[in-house]
């Protein structure tokens, strides 16, 4: 019943993304070994350079553990499951699990997984919610006596510690913003595939140091016009996914490198509107893409998908005229997606509602 009501809450996500898949192929994410993108959190120290939440996570993680072997049936069913779960979630995160070897087997976990380390933010949901039921109900099963101000303390300690961690990794990430040997890619945080940046006011953006200064000009649209991410993810393609083509190059020369030619905005109804003018009639590629499902307008006439002649990355051609030109693209979802769409909507909302019930009960029933 719970996998159930999962699949009914995420209909507005799954249904349009199997849309997308039906009708375009879509360009899978950028390949990242799966080995790079663990984190340690339970076993630290392994790096001199971590950061002090994690032998924090790792007391918190061991102490669940303990708690599970010692006081395995004074503890209740749900609070062993969400223990149990909680440590799933963050082995998963880590070198413990051979990700080198489930790499070279399921390569396609690289694209669509990419970073392990994604399974410890759901772990550490669990594991805080179950370290606080392991406390609760081993007192009140009168396991161990813990006064309200010792609870208190440790709380205190664990909460400066975080405070303190916190300050230092934002101490050294300023610092790394302010070093002039510092490249942008390495500032953003990414590689200098997954990037391309422009001039701003006449200088070639090459350092973090160089992006500063439009972090703190009025209009910060700026910064996301300085610095354009060159990863075409889910852009749908023509033909099949060949790792042989630089799908990355071919995204900096139809979208990102014309797209300075033209203004764009939304419409009502979620309508994107390109405008450009043209010294004379012509063919012009413009700088969106589009998918199986995309309605094309060019100056209020129709196109059909096979007038586009589009690119690999299924960038458009159309016929300009002399003069000013604009061209608006929407995307028609099939009845079923959007019927599903509005399903999850209305079970979110019965969720919600049973949620505030359920409370609501008991708290009447603890008054009486």
């Amino acid at each position: 019943m719970g996998i159930l009501l999962a699949l009914v809450l995420s209909l507005n996500v799954i249904m349009p993304y199997l849309e997308l898949l039906k009708g375009s192929h879509l360009l899978p994410p950028t390949n990242m070994p799966l080995i790079n993108g663990v984190t340690n959190a339970v076993v630290p120290f392994t790096d001199h350079s971590g950061p002090l939440s994690l032998p924090i996570i790792s007391l918190f993680f061991y102490g669940a553990l303990a708690a599970l072997l010692l006081f395995w049936r004074t503890l209740s069913g749900f609070t062993r499951t969400l223990t149990i779960m909680a440590a799933v979630y963050l082995v998963l995160g880590t070198n413990l699990v051979p990700w080198s070897i489930i790499g070279l087997q399921w390569p396609a976990l690289e694209s669509y997984l990419q970073l392990p380390r994604r399974f410890i933010i759901t772990g550490l949901s669990f594991l805080f919610l179950s370290d606080m039921l392991v406390v609760q109900e081993l007192r009140l099963n009168g396991v161990f006596h813990w006064t309200q101000a010792g609870i208190k303390l440790l709380t205190t300690i664990v909460a400066t510690a975080a405070v303190v961690s916190l300050a230092v990794a934002a101490a050294t990430f300023v610092a790394r913003q302010s070093d002039p040997n510092i490249s942008i890619a390495a500032g953003l945080g990414t590689n200098d595939n997954n990037m391309f940046a422009h001039r701003y006011h006449g200088k070639k953006i090459k350092t973090i140091t160089d992006l500063q200064p439009v972090f703190h000009v009025k209009d910060k649209s700026a910064l996301i016009q300085v610095v354009d991410r060159r990863t075409p993810d889910y852009v749908p393609i023509q033909g099949n996914y060949s790792t042989s083509t630089d799908y990355y190059s071919a995204y900096v020369r139809y979208v990102i490198s014309p797209k300075s030619k033209f203004h764009h905005q939304v419409l009502p109804g979620g309508v994107l509107r390109l405008t450009w003018n043209q010294k004379r009639a012509r063919q012009i590629r413009v700088p969106v893409v589009v998918y199986g499902n995309t309605q094309v307008i060019l100056n209020g006439e129709m196109l059909a998908h096979k007038e586009l002649r589009p690119s690999i990355i299924s960038t458009p051609m159309v016929h300009g005229k002399r003069g000013a030109n604009h061209i608006d693209l929407s995307y028609q979802p099939k009845m079923m997606t959007v019927i599903s769409i509005w399903w999850s909507v209305l079970a979110w909302v019965i969720v919600g509602l049973s949620t505030i019930k359920y409370c609501l009960f008991n708290r009447q029933i603890k008054r009486g």
